[in-house]
């Protein structure tokens, strides 16, 4: 009896140390290691299509104007001492003087007239002689202005279609006579208007006078300080309204 109970002692000693061995020696449980997962930053999508290049527009530059080159100053012989010289360009403005000898001039400025006369300023400041090949007309005629001061006048009498139209010599002038023309019969006198012995250089006649149409023609005769006779016309242009002043030969 002690024999089987020695037995069981030993068998449970046995059996208790396996146990307390398998308990000790099992290797704890483990949870599996978690990774947390990767944040990724967010970035703006990619366009899809590229934009157009944008050209910035190039400066407009505007056109210069071109710069006139410096007037250079001639000389011109002058034969004719009683060639005329004149306040302005044109033949439209009062008459200084005159060269008084021949000789050489200096130019120093040109200009244009409305006539399409070339002029050139002399360099002694007294005035403007025209350039032009055409000889220049010892009269000057144009509708006169209200303030047109007169030596001598005629008017043609009442009528509200009256045209006054200023004259005034450049030189002396003798035999004068003033009439309205028959343009029919090549210019020939139709009525005379006013006679003058003499009319001195810048003395001035006013004419009141009617243009009854197109064909309305008057005219100037005289002789110049040369002794030869002259004729001028006085029209009214049809294309622009202004007076002609032409030279003709009756």
């Amino acid at each position: 009896m002690k024999r089987w109970m020695l037995i069981s002692l030993i068998l449970s000693l046995l059996l208790g140390g396996c146990v307390s061995t398998s308990v000790q020696t099992t290797a704890p449980t483990t949870l599996p290691e978690t990774t947390a997962p990767e944040q990724t930053v967010p970035t703006d999508p990619l366009p899809t299509t590229v934009p157009e290049e944008t050209t910035v527009p190039e400066e407009t530059i505007l056109p210069t104007e071109p710069t006139e080159p410096a007037f250079t100053s001639y000389t011109i012989q002058i034969d004719d001492p009683e060639r005329l010289i004149y306040e302005r360009p044109g033949f439209r403005h009062r008459c200084t003087a005159a060269f008084g000898e021949a000789g050489t001039y200096t130019i120093v400025e040109e200009a244009w007239d409305w006539d399409g006369n070339l002029w050139g300023r002399l360099k002694s400041g007294i005035g403007w002689v025209c350039l032009a090949e055409q000889p220049i007309a010892p009269i000057f005629a144009d509708y006169a202005p209200e303030s047109f001061v007169h030596n001598h006048h005629f008017h043609c009498g009442e009528s509200d279609y009256v045209t006054d139209i200023g004259i005034i010599p450049m030189e002396r002038i003798t035999d004068v006579a003033f009439t309205q023309l028959n343009v029919i019969e090549n210019y020939q006198a139709e009525q005379m208007l006013l006679t003058l012995d003499v009319l001195e250089a810048e003395e001035s006649v006013l004419l009141s006078v009617v243009y009854w149409g197109d064909m309305t023609t008057y005219g100037v005769s005289f002789t110049d300080a040369k002794g030869h006779q002259r004729y001028y016309a006085l029209s009214i242009s049809g294309k622009d309204g202004s007076l002609i002043c032409s030279e003709y030969t009756p």
